[in-house]
């Protein structure tokens, strides 16, 4: 549990997506102000895990005037094109690519190393049906590191 002194001197974020726990799978809820809140805010790997969860699921070209912000995962996945796991591997791999570079040129050398990336190590890939689940874990520059598990439903066919 954070108090205020953990957030004393440090930018912050809004908690975009609620629910995480320290350890263990959860489901998280993609909220700004839940029913028991009035809006929570984040800092440190946390803050990180949060910043890379967004640019993976925005689409690549999808933010006006950034045109290079996001990946292209999303949009794959949903036409279909990632039917395999070694596609998503690919993919994933490709877009990780891309978040580092963004992430990169939004840090400031002021930046605490707990909220730089250093990097996103894919954990595993299962392909279920029509639901893809991706556990990977983002590192800070700190050493500090968040699992991340995304379940993601999709149309596969030729699942191998």
């Amino acid at each position: 549990m954070s108090t205020v002194t953990d957030y004393i001197g440090r930018t912050v974020d809004l908690q975009a997506l609620q629910g995480a726990k320290q350890f263990g799978d959860t489901l998280l809820q993609q909220t700004l102000v839940g029913e028991t809140n009035r809006g929570l805010i984040i800092a440190g790997v946390q803050k990180l895990a949060q910043r890379v969860t967004i640019e993976f699921f925005t689409d690549v070209g999808s933010i006006t005037y950034e045109p290079t912000r996001g990946t292209a995962f999303m949009p794959s996945l949903r036409q279909g094109r990632l039917r395999t796991a070694l596609e998503v591997e690919q993919a994933f791999r490709s877009a990780v690519i891309d978040i580092k570079r963004t992430l990169r040129q939004q840090e400031l050398d002021t930046d605490p190393d707990d909220e730089r990336i250093d990097e996103i190590e894919l954990i595993s890939i299962v392909l279920s049906g029509d639901t893809v689940i991706l556990r990977f874990r983002v590192i800070s520059l700190a050493g500090d590191e968040r699992a991340v598990l995304f379940p993601l439903m999709t149309t596969l066919e030729g699942i191998s």
